[in-house]
């Protein structure tokens, strides 16, 4: 438990107060897509990035941008490519040296 994390990429089943709170707590920034029904929660310290992440999304949709749009240039902004890079490397070395580590 003594090492330091950055930073937490995960898909959008991971976007709960408890795993925010979590994930904070680790003193990592969370970087997880909002689920499609968020809303924002301004009383909670623990959603800060996930409040930024909405009120982005937010701020595209007014400018008449499609929500595909808005949530790509999310995830390009906020570094979430990373998640797909670390994916590709885990297919990668499992189909090198089996399913089984």
């Amino acid at each position: 438990m003594g090492e330091d994390i950055e930073c937490v990429l995960g898909d959008g089943a991971y976007d709960t107060k408890s795993m925010r709170k979590k994930i904070k707590e680790r003193g990592a920034v969370p970087i997880i897509p909002s689920r499609e029904d968020a809303i924002i929660h301004f009383k909670n310290p623990h959603l800060k990035e996930r409040n930024e992440a909405l009120q982005f999304i937010k701020e595209g949709l007014d400018k008449g941008l499609s929500l595909q749009d808005v949530r790509k240039t999310w995830k390009k902004s906020a570094g979430y490519h990373q998640r797909s890079l670390v994916e590709t490397h885990m297919y990668r070395f499992k189909n090198a040296f089996s399913e089984r580590l």
